[in-house]
C-alpha cells in the first residue's frame, strides 16, 4: 500500500526518546539503586614470613648451647640455630625394631594432596608444613594413646634425616615469637589419634600424610574473631579436632600491631599435618 510521503509519522521524535529511554537505564544502574551481585569469590590475603623477599616456614626449637645465625636457612623462630647436618627428633617407643619401621616410613617420600592448582594461588599463599607432627603408628594398639601435651608431637619433617636431637638452621626473626607460642599452643591441644585411629580401623592405612587447611582470624585483643576449614582433609573428625584445638587455644595474646590488616584483624592459615 502506498503511503503518501506527507502522511508517514517522523522519526525523529521516536530516535531521541529512545535515547532518553537508554540514558535513564544507564544512570539508575550507576547510582546503585540495582545492585548486580558480584558471582567472584572474596580473596583472603595471608601474609607469610618474608625476610628480604625470602619466605620461610616457622620451626619451634629449643634454644641452642650457641646461638650463630646460619648463612642459609629454610626457617625462622625465637633463636639464630647453624647446624653443619640437620635432623631432626622423633620420640619413638617399643623397641629398635619398631624405632627402624618408623625410620623406614620417614624416608618414604610423602604424597602431596590433590589441589587445584590455580584456585590455590588465587586464594591462598599455604604452607603445608607450618604445624606438623608425627604421629604413632595408628596399626600398634600398644601405640594409640592419648598423645596431647606429650613430646610425641615435635616438629617433624619428612624430608630430614632422623636424630637424637633436632639440629635445623634457623634465623631469629623479630615478632616470630608470637607465632610461635601460638603454634605450641595448637601442639599442647591437638589430638588427632581417636580420630585416626576410628577412620584406620575401617579404612586401609597409606603411608603419606593427612592434612587441613584452617583459617584463622584473631582481632587486636587476642579473640578468635573467625575460624573455617580451608582444605578439608578428607577424615570428617579429623577437621573437627583441627577445629576444637583452635578454639579450645583461644584466646590468644595480642597480636603485633605490624601484622595487623586495615581493618585491625590478623588473617592466617595454619595447616595441621600428621605423617603417617
Amino acid at each position: 500500500m502506498y503511503i503518501p510521503e506527507n502522511d508517514k509519522p517522523p522519526l525523529l521524535p521516536f530516535i531521541v526518546i529512545s535515547i532518553l529511554i537508554h540514558m535513564l537505564i544507564l544512570l539508575i544502574l550507576g547510582s546503585g539503586l540495582f545492585k548486580i551481585p558480584k558471582t567472584e569469590e572474596q580473596v583472603v590475603e595471608i601474609i607469610p614470613v618474608i625476610e628480604k623477599g625470602q619466605q620461610y616456614e616457622i620451626a619451634d626449637i629449643s634454644k641452642p648451647d650457641v646461638e650463630q645465625r646460619p648463612d642459609k636457612a629454610r626457617f625462622v623462630g625465637n633463636y639464630d640455630s647453624s647446624a653443619n647436618k640437620e635432623t631432626v627428633a622423633v620420640t619413638q617407643r617399643g623397641g629398635s625394631q619398631q624405632a627402624q619401621r618408623k625410620t623406614e616410613k620417614a624416608k618414604t617420600p610423602v604424597k602431596e594432596p590433590k589441589s587445584n592448582e590455580s584456585k590455590s594461588k588465587s586464594y591462598y599463599n599455604i604452607d603445608k608444613k607450618l604445624f606438623a607432627s608425627k604421629t604413632p603408628d595408628v596399626l600398634d594398639s600398644q601405640e594409640i594413646s592419648d598423645i596431647r601435651g606429650t613430646n610425641s608431637l615435635e616438629d617433624y619433617y619428612p624430608d630430614y634425616t632422623i636424630g637424637a636431637r633436632t639440629y635445623l638452621n634457623v634465623l631469629r626473626y623479630p615478632d616470630v615469637d608470637y607465632f610461635v607460642r601460638m603454634k605450641r599452643q595448637f601442639k599442647m591441644t591437638f589430638n588427632p589419634v581417636p580420630a585416626l585411629k576410628d577412620y584406620f580401623s575401617m579404612n586401609r592405612v597409606m603411608q603419606g600424610s593427612v592434612d587441613v587447611v584452617m583459617g584463622v582470624s584473631v582481632n587486636p585483643s587476642g579473640n578468635l574473631a573467625e575460624l573455617f576449614v580451608i582444605r578439608s582433609s578428607g577424615i570428617s573428625e579429623y577437621d573437627k579436632e583441627a577445629l576444637r584445638t583452635v578454639r579450645a587455644s583461644s584466646p590468644f595474646a595480642s597480636p603485633p600491631k605490624k601484622f595487623l590488616e586495615d581493618d585491625g584483624m590478623l588473617r592466617m592459615c595454619w595447616t595441621f599435618t600428621v605423617y603417617l
